[in-house]
């Protein structure tokens, strides 16, 4: 991306020209085929041009003013060292339009009414994707403005802009560092990172294939607004604020709370503690108003309470030994001891034990914080923290 960057600062005095007319393709054709063009010439950034036929796009471009394509037009790159970018004015797509590079600057609009494939998308002005507007790529970067009421799909989208999904935005990994409003449908496949502001309003929905995580470098900024739904297939970590009224979390396997639970929505782990607040590890705060699914069953509530754990030495920076004290071994009784780091993500696991105690080594194990929970018969009894030096 970094020559698409010099590609777009080498027009900086574009502004300054005056706009020299309108060129319209008349043939299928090169871009810099003349005969490609009503005027014999071939087009430059400063005239409107209108695509109308197949046009291949063999040399760099540069919006200036306009670029149309028509509803039977079809703009496409030669190969993966052409670019194309909107310094200022408008790209409108009403027909297809496959590139590899692709920018919009500052003040620049683009406006998706069809097909629009981009290997890398860079935009720091305006991407307006219409309701009858298809638009893929591998990489979707925002720091402009983003407004979806059609169909996105991209590998990795990082949003430090203004964003907004009204339809359908389906991606790979995502990560928001800026603020984003989703209305209606957002699917990720593997991960989901909000560092700054989201909005899951109010019959949205947010499905995330791997993990959740609301954290980053600024505590007390960074806030997760949950009025919709939000399932996770994964694992849940919130370092910061998770607020909402009438939202629902669905948690398939670990939930970990180092924030703030603000407001009164609805939080479902499926693998929950048998204890309030029914979240795997929590050490932060949780408001009252928060409440749980009801598919939680507790067949010895009182499990919890007869359970000592003692890790020493912690914090440790070689070896740890955790004690574990009134299980019932004589009926048969066997306990599952596993240790996640701070986004929920296992680290080591023992099944199926018998001793009251067990040792743990650095190892691998980076410096930091790390949670552990013990479960017996499929519930959790138990979690704590563990801190390696």
């Amino acid at each position: 991306m970094r020559k698409l960057f010099t590609f777009i600062l080498a027009f900086a005095s574009l502004a300054s020209f005056a706009q020299l007319g309108t060129i319209t393709s008349v043939a299928n054709g090169n871009w810099k085929t003349p005969a490609t063009w009503d005027c014999n010439c071939v087009p430059t950034s400063l005239y409107n041009v209108v695509v109308n036929h197949t046009v291949t796009l063999d040399t760099n471009h540069a919006v200036g003013f306009s670029l149309t394509i028509g509803s039977a037009g079809t703009l496409q790159a030669s190969s993966p060292t052409i670019n194309l970018a909107v310094y200022s004015g408008t790209l409108t797509n009403n027909g297809t339009v496959s590139v590899y590079n692709f920018a919009t600057n500052s003040g620049a609009t683009l406006t998706n009414n069809k097909t629009f494939g981009a290997l890398n998308y860079l935009n720091d002005g305006t991407l307006n994707n219409s309701s009858t507007g298809e638009l893929m790529t591998n990489s979707l970067a925002n720091s402009g403005i983003l407004n979806n009421s059609g169909i996105i799909t991209t590998t990795d989208i990082h949003n430090s802009g203004s964003g907004t999904n009204n339809n359908i935005l389906s991606f790979v990994n995502m990560t928001n560092r800026g603020v984003f409003n989703n209305f209606s449908e957002m699917n990720g496949t593997v991960d989901f990172t909000n560092a700054n502001l989201f909005d899951n309003k109010s019959g949205a929905e947010l499905n995330i294939g791997n993990n959740f995580s609301n954290m980053g470098c600024i505590d007390g900024s960074i806030i997760f607004t949950n009025n919709g739904t939000v399932n996770i297939n994964n694992n849940f970590a919130n370092g910061d604020s998770i607020q909402g009224t009438t939202g629902n979390f669905n948690v398939k396997m670990n939930s970990i709370n180092l924030g703030f639970f603000i407001g009164t929505f609805n939080f479902c782990d499926s693998t929950p503690p048998l204890f309030t607040p029914y979240i795997d590890m929590n050490i932060g705060n949780i408001a009252t108003g928060i409440t749980y699914c009801n598919t939680l069953k507790v067949n010895n509530p009182d499990e919890s309470n007869k359970i000592e754990v003692h890790v020493f030495p912690n914090p440790f920076s070689d070896q740890a030994t955790i004690s574990i004290r009134n299980i019932d071994f004589s009926s048969s009784k066997t306990y599952k001891f596993e240790l996640f780091d701070i986004n929920g993500k296992s680290v080591l696991s023992h099944a199926n034990c018998q001793q009251n105690e067990i040792s743990i080594s650095k190892g691998n194990l980076r410096p930091g914080t790390y949670f552990y929970r013990i479960i017996i018969k499929n519930k959790q009894v138990y979690n704590g923290k563990i801190i390696v030096q």
